[in-house]
């Protein structure tokens, strides 16, 4: 695998993760692109200056849909808004943004990884507090599947399926 890693990717530092994927499937199969690979040079390579998309949490609706993201609310350059753009009025906030919800997750721009990401409560929330992290989304809280609970326990584990064009 490493052979195959600085041979196909350059440098055997992409190793890893095709370790981890043959671990997964039990074996090693030709074709895998490595996760750091992919975020590092092909993502960049394919979308250029584009690529950083993906990671403006508060586009990810418009992009992919309202059916697809779970947001509850948007708060860019100063002002709370619907995932569609309508502005909201300033009072009443925080009972906009729990309506039924127990708890919130709050994801700030550029999140990645677990960073920038917080699970807050009423008793939590702090909407001062929440407002100096900058543009970001409010979302309601996943529950994980009891199979990927299982292998993940503790953390909403994220498929990702990868494709490219040739």
């Amino acid at each position: 695998i490493a052979s195959y890693a600085r041979e196909r990717f350059g440098n055997v530092c992409y190793a890893p993760w095709l370790v981890f994927y043959a671990t997964c499937r039990g074996a090693f199969l030709e074709g895998w692109v490595p996760d750091n690979f992919f975020q590092q040079v092909a993502i960049q390579k394919i979308n250029g200056a584009y690529h950083m998309t993906d990671n403006a949490r508060t586009l990810q609706v418009r992009l992919l849909g309202p059916d697809t993201i779970p947001d509850i609310a948007h708060f860019v350059s100063g002002e709370w808004r619907d995932p569609d753009g309508t502005l909201w009025p300033p009072d009443g906030i925080e009972a906009r943004i729990f309506g039924n919800h127990a708890e919130i997750c709050v994801k700030t721009e550029q999140s990645s990884k677990g960073r920038g990401v917080h699970i807050l409560d009423r008793k939590g929330f702090d909407r001062h507090a929440v407002e100096s992290l900058g543009n970001l989304v409010v979302q309601r809280v996943l529950t994980q599947s009891d199979s990927l609970a299982a292998i993940f326990p503790g953390a909403v584990t994220t498929i990702r399926v990868t494709t490219a064009k040739l």
